[in-house]
């Protein structure tokens, strides 16, 4: 019991001593804050509050009550001493936010501005987009499918239909932005681009100037050039290939349709011919006199042959030299004789007054003919006086021309008493083939006077055997050029009166005593042996690059099969009887199976003997290419290393005493070195560097 008592005594006393303590922290002021006091429409701010007792002293607040003076111009969400104030989209002016707790409390202005107005966006400019749809549906419109001019292919039709519809569907978009707009736009044009790129273009209007030009030269040239045979007249074929060719280029310039590359090979076509034309008129003088045996159908038996053969007349003047007529000859089998027989109207009996027998021969293809015996004259007959190979034919027209008496062997009793068909002989090689023959003429060329030229005959014949015996060149056996040149000219003179059919004895007997004369002399001018000399070379009668390198143009000392030259590196060639080496090398003197040299070799492998003292002299034209780059000569080296030769030894340039830039070289042209190597069986190497040339003129090896 008196527990209880306690219990509520001490209940009393804490309730009494709490409100004594409230009475000295009496809540004397609140003070309210805002993070701004200025918010646009539809923005928010936060709001606190704070309670201060006696001395200014901040206690704590509780039950506090938050008041808006206009609820229409925003929301207040409270919490505690905490506010949020969210002004209305549409408010505008000033609100009054009260806070209190009992009697005491205190307010704050907000004031509502107007929210900023957006900036209304620019409307989409899809003008040019627009421009380019016009124009995509108009090329569509104007532009049909196919593959003439002014059309596209179907892919290209296609590709723009497909890019038009792209731009159509964003044109059509009121949501495109401005940068869809613009790619459509973008894409539009290069497709439109890529279309015209497309169409077919129109081909440029055909020029037919050139062929005109062309036509009216043939034409000029047919009606002033002659058929037939003679100088300054052009065969009968020929006349009929340029005719043909006339005939193929005026449908071409006459055809309104003909497109510029059938104009072009008109005009290349009918050039060739009129060059073919050009080429076959004769520009030899004519016979000093002609006898023709005339070939005309009404001649019954002038022309015959045998069971191997038919003859018959052509008019083809594809097949005629001169005339209307020629005559076709098939060879059925062999022997086929084509006969020329004494019934002819124009058959004469005297012949003595020509010199030559000619006739034209066409062959279609020379494989027909048989490879030795194609031709053969016979007079009389099974006399073989003339045989022709096939190599004598080429396809095509042929003159056959024999001298009666150097070719056919006659004399002049025979030539006076030609009472005796004559005939030629055809063999085919397998199968039947036919040949045309036309003109068959005797002519003379020249007057006959018969005087003795056996001696001058003699006499250019020894002339000749000695000259092409005797070498040109400066070795011993050699004669100098100008000795040849010199008997040459006595021989050219001698042939001159030999072939002079006005040249009386007197003047034979004196071409005689001039070219034995020019032989005594050339004979005296035959170079001596010179045991000074090792080799000279100035490339006199040489005419090709390829002999130069062959035993048949010089050979190695002792051993004619081996030639003196060997080409070891780069071109070489011959150019006005100089030897130019464009960065390239040779050797002299060395066997062409002497292998690389290297500075473990023993034995040099040449074909001279340079263990004495001796001189090399390279005598040059001119340089040319880099002329930094150095001309070299290498002994007892075949490679382009100064080490690799058997002189290694002596030093790592031994083997190569010379080696000098072409900007260098002595500017008289002549080169000499005396190099203090070499063995009794060496060989020398000349050399210029890569990218340089030098043309040399001759060179020499000599003794001291």
């Amino acid at each position: 019991m008196k527990r209880n008592i306690l219990l509520v005594s001490l209940l009393v006393f804490a309730v009494t001593f709490s409100g004594c303590l409230s009475i000295f922290n009496k809540l004397e002021k609140i003070v309210v804050s805002a993070d701004n006091d200025t918010i646009k429409q539809g923005e928010s701010v936060n709001l606190s509050a704070k309670g201060f007792g006696k001395n200014n002293k901040e206690i704590p607040l509780s039950k506090l009550q938050w008041k808006l003076n206009d609820e229409t111009l925003g929301e207040l969400e409270t919490d505690g001493s905490k506010a949020v104030f969210t002004a209305n989209e549409n408010a505008e002016g000033k609100v009054k936010i009260t806070v209190s707790q009992g009697k005491v409390s205190d307010s704050i202005e907000i004031t509502i501005e107007k929210a900023d107005e957006e900036p209304e966006p620019e409307p989409v400019n899809r003008e040019q987009l627009e421009q380019l749809i016009n124009e995509a549906e108009t090329l569509l419109d104007e532009t049909t499918v196919g593959d003439e001019p002014g059309q596209v292919s179907e892919a290209d039709y296609t590709a723009l239909q497909s890019a038009l519809d792209n731009a159509n569907a964003v044109n059509e978009n009121e949501e495109a932005t401005q940068e869809q707009v613009d790619e459509a736009a973008n894409l539009l044009s290069a497709a439109i681009a890529s279309f015209k790129e497309a169409i077919i273009p129109e081909p440029d209007p055909v020029n037919k100037d050139a062929l005109i030009t062309a036509v009216n030269e043939a034409e000029e040239l047919l009606e002033n050039t002659p058929s037939g045979i003679y100088k300054g007249q052009a065969p009968v074929h020929a006349h009929a290939e340029l005719e043909a060719a006339v005939n193929a280029a005026t449908v071409v310039v006459d055809d309104d349709e003909a497109a510029q590359e059938d104009v072009d090979e008109a005009v290349t076509a009918l050039e060739a011919a009129i060059s073919k034309f050009n080429s076959e008129i004769v520009t030899a003088e004519d016979p000093l006199k002609v006898h023709t045996f005339t070939i005309d159908s009404s001649y019954s038996g002038a022309f015959t042959t045998d069971g191997k053969g038919a003859i018959e007349y052509n008019t083809d003047p594809a097949y005629i030299k001169s005339g209307t007529t020629s005559l076709k000859h098939t060879i059925i089998g062999n022997p086929s004789p084509f006969r020329v027989r004494v019934a002819h109207p124009n058959w004469i009996t005297d012949w003595r007054e020509y010199d030559h027998i000619t006739l034209w021969f066409y062959v279609e293809n020379t494989e027909g003919l048989n490879r030795d015996y194609a031709f053969i004259f016979q007079y009389p007959d099974g006399t073989e006086r003339k045989t022709l190979k096939r190599s004598a034919f080429q396809n095509g027209w042929n003159e056959l021309v024999f001298n009666l008496r150097d070719d056919l062997g006659l004399t002049n009793e025979q030539l006076a008493d030609m009472n005796l068909y004559f005939q030629f002989i055809l063999r085919n090689a397998d199968g039947e083939i036919s040949v045309y023959i036309d003109e068959i003429r005797l002519i003379q060329l020249e007057e006959v006077i018969i005087v003795d030229k056996t001696a001058l005959e003699s006499a250019i014949t020894e002339a000749e055997a000695l000259k092409s015996g005797t070498p040109v060149g400066s070795e011993p056996g050699h004669a100098p050029e100008a000795a040849h040149t010199a008997l040459q000219a006595a021989i050219d003179e001698a042939k001159g009166v030999l072939n002079d059919p006005e040249a009386d004895q007197d003047t034979i007997d004196s071409a005689v005593v001039a070219i034995n004369t020019a032989v005594a002399e050339f004979i005296e001018a035959i170079i001596k042996e010179d045991s000074t000399l090792i080799i000279s070379e100035d490339f006199t009668g040489l005419t090709s690059i390829d002999d130069f390198w062959k035993a048949s143009y010089k050979s190695l000392p002792g051993d004619p099969d081996q030639p003196m030259y060997k080409l070891t590196g780069g071109k070489i060639t011959l150019e006005n009887g100089m030897l130019v080496l464009d960065g390239a090398r040779f050797t002299i003197g060395m066997p062409s199976d002497r292998a690389e040299t290297t500075d473990a070799d023993t034995d040099a492998g040449g074909t001279f003997d340079l263990s004495k003292s001796y001189k090399i002299t390279v005598e040059y034209d001119t340089v040319s290419g880099e002329l930094s780059k150095k001309f070299q000569i290498y002994i007892d080296n075949n490679t382009t290393s100064a080490g690799k030769s058997i002189h290694a030894s002596k030093g790592s340039t031994a083997s190569r005493p010379y080696s000098v830039s072409l900007e260098a070289l002595p500017e008289n042209g002549v080169i000499e070195v005396t190099p203090n190597v070499g063995t009794e069986n060496s060989f020398i190497q000349l050399r210029v560097e890569s990218s340089a040339i030098i043309k040399i003129k001759s060179f020499k090896v000599e003794y001291l």
